[in-house]
């Protein structure tokens, strides 16, 4: 074992090739020799540390929330070049070029984070800024995720809820793209600057928000009850034309002549009160922030 993870194992004290040595002699000697008896409840120590230090990482709600990623295969974990033996610096350099490698290509869309966007901004390597269209997808990246965190729901999910909305809504988020990629053009910061963030917030506050609060209205109950208590009735059984009104339809069918009269208006506002629906639920379909709508719902129903 390398150096790095001789120091991880607590041996400071000895280098690699003492420690070889000391090892061959322990393997040599007997069950019951001393020495190595001590040995191992020194090792025995370390190793159940080692295995708290494991089960307290490992067993944590992230690392439970991350296998279920791994193994629904909407997350795919790249390790590969680098090692846990390697020093700090060897393994951050990895990273760096694993990210400049990501933005080069030409079709990948990088998300972003404040961490990673200071991290690469610190590098050097992008004084100017990212190229152009590493730029515009890392933002249109940035701004689509940012959107679905910022649902009111969505901080509290559990992961496989989030996972079963992933799946079930994935034929919703081409729309949203669309609508993304034209909200993302009018933000001023790149996706390598620190007030993207910010800009991110107004446009829920100002723009989605809203707009997500007029989806939610159009569907509700009350106002299409509303809207089929005004609907125009017409050709009732002879009679001439009857606005609904103020007026409730209690009132008004006790003012027509028979009991089939009252039959024909009830079900004429009841297929203006379906159609109303219809129609309503028609317009939401086709709006293209409606994913985040579906996503909320699907995450908790809770109201915006």
């Amino acid at each position: 074992m390398p150096p790095e993870t001789l120091e991880r194992l607590g041996i400071t004290d000895v280098t690699p090739a003492q420690f070889k040595a000391q090892m061959l002699q322990f393997a040599r000697a007997t069950d019951h020799d001393p020495r190595r008896f001590e040995a191992g409840r020194q090792f025995q120590e370390l190793i159940i540390a080692g295995q708290q230090e494991a089960t307290e990482v490992w067993g944590s709600t992230e690392a439970q929330e991350l296998d279920m990623a791994l193994e629904s295969g909407a997350v795919t974990l790249i390790s590969d070049g680098t090692r846990l033996e390697d020093n700090i610096d060897q393994q951050v350099e990895w990273f760096r070029s694993r990210l400049s490698q990501a933005l080069a290509e030409p079709g990948s869309s990088v998300l972003l984070d404040d961490v990673t966007s200071e991290f690469l901004s610190e590098s050097g390597r992008y004084a100017d800024g990212l190229p152009e269209v590493a730029n515009g997808r890392s933002r249109r990246a940035s701004v689509g995720a940012g959107l679905v965190e910022r649902l009111p729901t969505f901080p509290e999910a559990p992961m496989q809820n989030v996972l079963e909305a992933r799946e079930e809504l994935a034929e919703g988020r081409a729309a949203y793209r669309s609508s993304v990629k034209e909200l993302a053009a009018k933000l001023q910061s790149s996706a390598l600057e620190p007030t993207l963030p910010s800009e991110i917030d107004e446009l829920w506050h100002d723009t989605v928000q809203p707009a997500l609060k007029d989806l939610r209205k159009t569907v509700s109950t009350t106002r299409i009850a509303w809207k089929a208590g005004h609907r125009l009735v017409t050709d009732l059984g002879g009679l001439p034309s009857i606005l609904v009104a103020v007026v409730g339809l209690g009132e008004l069918a006790a003012a027509l002549p028979s009991a089939s009269s009252v039959a024909a208006l009830v079900g004429r506002v009841a297929a203006a009160g379906a159609q109303e629906v219809f129609q309503a639920r028609s317009a939401v379909r086709q709006h293209d922030l409606v994913y985040l709508l579906d996503v909320n719902r699907k995450l908790g129903n809770t109201p915006f």
